[in-house]
């Protein structure tokens, strides 16, 4: 019957490897870890099998590293605003502004200057009549 032994360092390697913390884990004579998982489920896990799972979790963490590296190297410009877009409040539904514009609701245009209509346009139109003669 071989030998088990369980050693704190394979409790850390679970950890890293299987993000669990196990109920009980067992290293076999011949490199074999058996783990039992919180659930219940038993494990068992060859040498070459955790080299490979080792070397996924260095390389995902390796990657995560150098993500962070970047983002901290090049940070937005201080000075940089939002874009007007993403500053600006959304757009009122096509339905509510048709019915604005039907109700006689006359607002500027930002861009042109020029009234959208309604009753407060005409009196715009008679007044600046007014004013050129």
């Amino acid at each position: 019957m071989s030998e088990k032994r369980t050693l704190e360092s394979d409790r850390k390697l679970i950890k890293v490897l299987f993000e669990i913390e196990p109920l009980d884990f067992a290293r076999r004579d011949d490199g074999t870890l058996v783990i039992i998982h919180p659930d219940g489920k038993k494990t068992t896990h060859t040498p070459e099998e955790l080299d490979q799972l080792s070397n996924a979790v260095l390389a995902r963490r390796s990657a995560a590293m150098l993500r962070e590296a970047q983002r901290q190297s090049n940070p937005p410009p201080a000075g940089k605003k939002p874009s007007a877009a993403a500053s600006r409040p959304p757009a009122a539904p096509a339905s509510e502004r048709a019915s604005r514009e039907a109700s006689g609701d006359a607002r500027l245009s930002a861009a042109s200057g020029r009234s959208t209509g309604g009753p407060t346009a005409a009196k715009e139109a008679a007044d600046a009549g007014a004013d050129g003669e």
